[in-house]
């Protein structure tokens, strides 16, 4: 159920709302086939630059965070494709790189990668899309979105999976962890992150019997008013 938003909530209520919209707007098998296929799509790209091509490690720490993004997003489309989600190409710049992200409802989910000990992403337009999606009334950039500029931003909440990449001290064949998070609207942090393998667990907790919900858009309308000024308020206690 999706509970109504009071503008006193808690960062543990927002949580525990963003919970409550990736259960009702995600079916459970896209957790079970993002957990199962997307650790499995890591461990292949790291093979195929190992055991196949055999790079040598100096070769190797450039080309495998590249196998490994699109290895990742590959899987990822797959993964949607077969949940019923619909796959959207977001254009990054002018290079004509795409960028992959999913669209269930009122939500949008595009991936990034960071590395173990640091849970904050590098800034790149690609993945400044999604968390501009977060931004209090934001404007859409036709160029940055076609086709989907019917949807008003104020009613659509970005997130992002996060694939957890281990410190280069480490194997490089297994992915540390793989979260779910709705970052700030400058990327310097998260509104929530938590394991995928926690979402999961929160389909046990939705009734057999729904009770009647208050309309999606509304709700994350003010769930975002209340995610930016939280954000207004620790960058007015910065400065």
């Amino acid at each position: 159920q999706i509970a109504g938003i009071d503008q006193n909530m808690t960062k543990t209520d927002i949580q525990v709302e963003v919970e409550s919209l990736l259960v009702a707007h995600f079916p459970r098998d896209f957790w079970v086939r993002a957990l199962d296929d997307l650790h499995a799509a890591y461990g292949m790209a790291y093979d195929t630059m190992t055991a196949r091509l055999q790079l040598h490690k100096h070769e190797l720490v450039r080309a495998l965070p590249q196998a490994r993004h699109y290895k990742l997003s590959s899987t990822m489309r797959s993964i949607a494709e077969s949940s019923g989600l619909e796959v959207l190409d977001l254009k990054a710049d002018n290079s004509g790189e795409n960028y992959v992200v999913l669209r269930s409802g009122p939500l949008q989910l595009g991936r990034i990668g960071v590395n173990q000990g640091s849970s904050l992403p590098r800034g790149a337009k690609h993945r400044a899309l999604i968390a501009a999606l977060n931004a209090r009334l934001e404007g859409v950039t036709h160029d940055l979105f076609s086709p989907t500029v019917h949807m008003l931003p104020s009613s659509t909440l970005g997130l992002l999976l996060v694939n957890v990449n281990p410190k280069q001290n480490l194997d490089q064949d297994r992915m540390i962890d793989l979260q779910v998070g709705v970052p700030y609207s400058d990327l310097s942090g998260w509104h929530y992150l938590q394991p995928c393998s926690k979402v999961l667990t929160k389909y046990s907790d939705v009734p057999a019997v729904e009770a009647p919900v208050e309309p999606t858009d509304k709700a994350i309308i003010r769930l975002k008013e209340v995610i930016s000024e939280i954000e207004a308020s620790e960058s007015r206690d910065k400065s």
